[in-house]
């Protein structure tokens, strides 16, 4: 279609240097990881979906379905204090769904909403070696549904200019079963 999608976001930040790297006049600190600040911000997404149709097949029946406009609002919030960054943010999410039968006539109008949120702390141990850990749930907006629960342990290091290696392990906070341990070599040409 030829809605446009609309995407604002506005954020402050306080103490550390500045986002486009202006230290005001200061010398800038011999480790460039540390910034201590705190930089807090809001967003919001409003899209229109109208005339997109993605058709669903259930026992025999073929309907569609459009996303006729959805909206994402959130806040984030980030910190810096020493070697240790602390940040995360919040999404809610509304979505106006209409479903057509076969023949293009509307059937039913739902609005659901979920929200999501995650929580994620980063440690530079060297310039060179990093750790994270992230806790991350999604309340899906059917309630017979049950959230997910995520947690996630990463340690990254950089082994040469392009080159990094990641051991992360991923773990499903409600299913103990459900769990991945990932040995990672990124690198860049």
């Amino acid at each position: 279609n030829n809605a446009k999608d609309v995407y604002a976001r506005f954020d402050y930040k306080f103490g550390g240097m500045g986002l486009d790297g202006d230290m005001g006049g200061k010398n800038p600190p011999a480790d460039n990881w540390k910034d201590n600040s705190l930089r807090l911000g809001v967003f919001v997404y409003r899209g229109d979906g109208k005339g997109i149709s993605i058709d669903q097949e259930d026992a025999g029946d073929v309907a569609s379905i459009q996303d006729q406009k959805y909206l994402r609002t959130g806040l984030y919030a980030s910190a810096f204090v020493g070697n240790l960054n602390v940040f995360g943010a919040y999404l809610h999410g509304t979505d106006t769904l209409q479903t057509y039968d076969a023949d293009a006539n509307p059937l039913a109008l739902i609005t659901p909403s979920y929200h999501a949120w995650f929580m994620q702390g980063d440690y530079v141990f060297y310039p060179w070696l990093d750790g994270s850990f992230r806790y991350e749930t999604l309340t899906p907006a059917d309630p017979s549904v049950v959230s997910l629960r995520t947690g996630v342990f990463n340690l990254s290091a950089l082994i040469r200019a392009n080159v990094k290696a990641m051991l992360e392990y991923q773990r499903d906070l409600r299913d103990g079963r459900n769990h991945s341990l990932n040995a990672l070599v990124r690198f860049a040409f």
